[in-house]
């Protein structure tokens, strides 16, 4: 029942939020003017980086093909900063910006290795032996920063990428992931392992199958509805997730029922719907001067039920709603919000 409220809520926002479909202009605008526009906020102005990772480094360019750049301007990083433009710029204009970031290369293209078949569970043991210390223990990343200088810090290290990530997954090929190991990157912490002393060819393989191998789940912040299960009570997790939603930063509203202010003869379940409400009015000033139509889904909301003998968290996704308002500024904002709704489930079920 709760899902199928909250799919109606998202019906109401694509058809209160898409507006038009627009033709693409005779006169479309530069991949020089494109990248200007949706990428140098987070990357800089030439690609060296800011709150977004940086793209001109040679090692990058020199294995990245315009496919890759394509689908990771398309799927964006799920959960992240980087925000998918599948909505918000045609094909044509995703391979325009990818050919724009190629023309940084200055050395020829790197022959990518072969990659062979590789054993996901040995990979899962070299994973957290050379690997999980930079990229998370299951391969969520870095953490990120909440405003500029962002990836690049005081010390100038850049915050590791997450890779199990769909919209990566989706992005890079086998021997991508493997080239990735072979060459570093330069400029950054990643060292290169493709040393006589380092990781046999092996060894590289069984790594890439155990990161292929996040990619048979699906990411949690890619779904219209987020959702989180846990085995706790509804009367123990639901005070948990009060404190959770504090410790964010985030000031409670109050607590009501999906059913509250029904007659009494109307038919209710036996296990109620709570709905928490909550809000942040520094992130919803600043998301209302961008767009007030976001005001349709605030203030944050998580509701709680039974279901199959578990208690379920779950809330609208804002980043998946985003693309529909067609504004980049945004869709930062709404990932930062969906980050925020996962993390605050997951430190109430800890």
């Amino acid at each position: 029942m709760l899902k199928r409220c909250i799919l109606l809520h998202c019906l109401f926002f694509a058809l209160f939020g898409s507006g038009p479909v627009q033709a693409e202009p005779t006169n479309s605008p530069s991949g020089k003017q494109l990248f200007r526009e949706h990428c140098a906020t987070c990357h800089g102005p030439s690609g060296r980086g800011g709150i977004g990772l940086p793209l001109h480094l040679e090692d990058f360019l020199r294995i990245a093909d315009r496919q890759y750049l394509m689908e990771t301007i398309k799927h964006g990083r799920p959960g992240r900063v980087m925000p998918g433009f599948a909505h918000l710029l045609t094909r044509t204009e995703r391979g325009r910006i990818a050919d724009f970031i190629e023309g940084w290369q200055k050395g020829p293209e790197a022959e990518l290795p072969e990659v062979g078949e590789g054993s996901a569970d040995h990979g899962a043991e070299l994973f957290e032996r050379n690997c999980a210390g930079c990229h998370g223990y299951k391969g969520q990343g870095g953490t990120q920063p909440k405003a500029a200088p962002g990836h690049i810090t005081g010390k100038k290290a850049v915050v590791p990428p997450a890779l199990n990530n769909s919209g990566f997954l989706a992005a890079a090929s086998d021997a991508f992931i493997k080239a990735t190991m072979l060459r570093g990157r330069e400029g950054t912490p990643m060292r290169a392992y493709g040393g006589a002393e380092e990781l046999t060819d092996q060894q590289m393989n069984d790594l890439v199958a155990y990161i292929r191998s996040w990619g048979q789940g699906v990411d949690p912040l890619a779904k219209p509805v987020i959702e989180v299960r846990s085995d706790l009570p509804m009367d123990e997790l639901i005070p948990m997730l009060k404190m959770s939603i504090n410790s964010h930063n985030f000031v409670f509203i109050r607590q009501q029922t999906l059913y509250e202010g029904l007659p009494p003869a109307a038919k209710k379940p036996d296990s109620p719907v709570h709905i928490l409400q909550f809000c942040s009015f520094g992130l919803l000033d600043k998301a209302l001067k961008v767009d007030e139509r976001v005001g349709a889904f605030l203030p944050c909301q998580i509701s709680v039920y039974r279901e199959g003998g578990r208690t379920v968290m779950s809330a609208i996704n804002p980043k998946a709603l985003s693309p529909l308002f067609h504004k980049p500024e945004l869709e930062l904002f709404c990932s930062l919000v969906s980050e925020k709704y996962l993390r605050i489930m997951q430190e109430a079920n800890f």
